[in-house]
């Protein structure tokens, strides 16, 4: 790669945001009762003053489902680390208490719960752990206050009639606490890919700044992007035509930089040269016209953006051939 390459066509399609797992079929586990379509339905079938019956055993039940999680989940059953567990038993406390309160009161305001749950999401995507584990807790800890419900049945503590209704509202609980975690994972996570990509285009600027910035400001930015400092690189101006910005752009190598929101848009291949750069860079603008200029150090982002551009701008008036990238 030390010459210049062009090439022209349209562009790549871009890859979908990664969906989230659910855990609505736990709803499923206990049968309906015919409530309607208002959301808190379930708990306006439950009978009145249930939840009184019903508080003593929840600190027992709590206690247990706590137990529970830390026995049979192996991302919480760590004994030196006590944030996992820290975590759990702030969830297991506000779903429990949240489901009390609304028994008491089906109209209450569920908003201020199904923030602590958001909140929740949001620091399990902040601790770069899935959400899996999570949402396995919440899963089990259901089936634990379901199974002490039902003991309390059969030790006549409670009449049998409040079952079906009671099911029912646990479940529909459930998929709410599930449904908050996931969006604020979900928004976590965008977050932050937002956030990453910001700084992925402020170290491309840096990389082909004049003057060049030090060794040191490059160095610290690249690690905050996430991207480990090359010893030479490349860049290739990419020609997108009149469309805005905001239209399909190539998918690109994770290890290369990109900015497709300036006019040529442009490319900064790490170590050119290296083992199978060339297919990559090939595959990622096949069709585009393109101009790569040749390999420099580091310190010459600027020079290299300067030739590629000037490149591309001979290319468009004909000057230099168009032939096929790398």
């Amino acid at each position: 790669m030390t010459g210049f390459h062009t090439s022209e066509s349209e562009d790549a399609g871009r890859g979908a945001v990664e969906a989230t797992d659910s855990v609505a079929d736990a709803a499923h586990a206990v049968a309906a009762q015919e409530t309607g379509d208002e959301p808190n339905g379930p708990f306006k079938a439950i009978p009145s003053g249930l939840h009184h019956h019903l508080r003593p055993f929840f600190t027992d039940i709590r206690e247990e489902v706590v137990r529970a999680i830390k026995t049979e989940i192996p991302e919480y059953a760590r004994p030196t680390d006590d944030t996992y567990m820290q975590v759990v038993q702030r969830g297991v406390e506000h779903a429990l208490q949240g489901f009390l309160e609304r028994m008491a009161q089906p109209d209450t305001d569920w908003e201020p719960v199904k923030e602590t749950y958001r909140r929740i999401g949001r620091g399990e995507a902040d601790e770069g752990r899935s959400l899996d584990s999570f949402q396995s807790a919440l899963r089990l800890g259901a089936r634990v206050t379901w199974r002490r419900i039902n003991a309390l049945v059969d030790a006549e503590l409670l009449p049998r009639n409040v079952l079906a209704a009671f099911g029912e509202a646990l479940f529909l609980h459930l998929d709410e606490m599930a449904a908050a975690t996931t969006a604020g994972y979900t928004e976590a996570r965008l977050h932050r890919a937002g956030e990453l990509q910001q700084r992925r285009a402020r170290l491309l600027d840096l990389l082909t700044a004049d003057p060049p910035a030090s060794a040191e400001a490059i160095s610290e930015l690249a690690h905050t992007a996430g991207w480990p400092v090359p010893r030479a690189l490349a860049v290739v101006a990419i020609d997108r035509g009149p469309r805005p910005a905001a239209a399909a752009r190539p998918i690109v190598p994770p290890e290369f930089l990109a900015r497709f929101d300036v006019r040529p848009a442009v490319l900064v291949v790490p170590d050119p040269e290296g083992p199978g750069r060339a297919r990559a860079v090939s595959g990622a603008l096949h069709g585009l016209r393109t101009a790569m200029a040749p390999t420099v150090a580091l310190h010459e982002g600027a020079r290299s953006l300067r030739w590629a551009s000037e490149a591309l701008e001979l290319v468009r008036r004909g000057i230099l051939p168009d032939r096929a990238c790398i």
